[in-house]
């Protein structure tokens, strides 16, 4: 949307897309984003303790880091994509398709949209499982 433009011309420069505008209404209804905010800043912090707990590396932390993407940066040994794949197969939604993404074996956690506290308390532990399983099948197949 360039609501800018729009000012400039007097008139609609183009067509809008229906579902953006029912995102940006939608969005715009939402009456507490203070409390919305506060809930990612806690589930955030929750879930980067978690991981570090868990030794798995984050990209970005403190004053840096934005709450609610949470870049994980994964060991060269670890198939971003593979994970992601398993996480997605086990109900976790993990962002790691990205062309970025996949060049530097990262995978996203993106608090943006709707979560519930109990996924927030097991996605990190879903995410050392399957880098432990793919290091266990890496090592048959290097041994065998």
């Amino acid at each position: 949307l360039d609501l800018a433009m729009h000012q400039r011309t007097g008139g609609v420069p183009f067509t809008l897309s229906s579902n953006l505008l029912a995102a940006l209404s939608a969005a715009l209804k939402h009456t507490d984003w203070t409390a919305r905010h506060a809930r990612i800043v806690r589930a955030s912090r929750r879930l980067r303790e978690q991981l570090h707990e868990h030794g798995i590396a984050i990209l970005a932390s403190g004053k840096d880091a934005a709450a609610a993407v949470i870049t994980i940066v994964l060991p060269g040994d670890i198939d971003s994509v593979a994970l992601c794949d398993s996480l997605h197969r086990n109900c976790s939604l993990v962002g790691g398709e990205s062309a970025y993404l996949v060049a530097r074996n990262w995978i996203q956690l993106c608090l943006f949209g709707e979560f519930s506290e109990t996924g927030i308390d097991t996605v990190a532990e879903q995410i050392a499982a399957q880098i432990r399983s793919q290091r266990r099948e890496h090592e048959k197949s290097s041994h065998g």
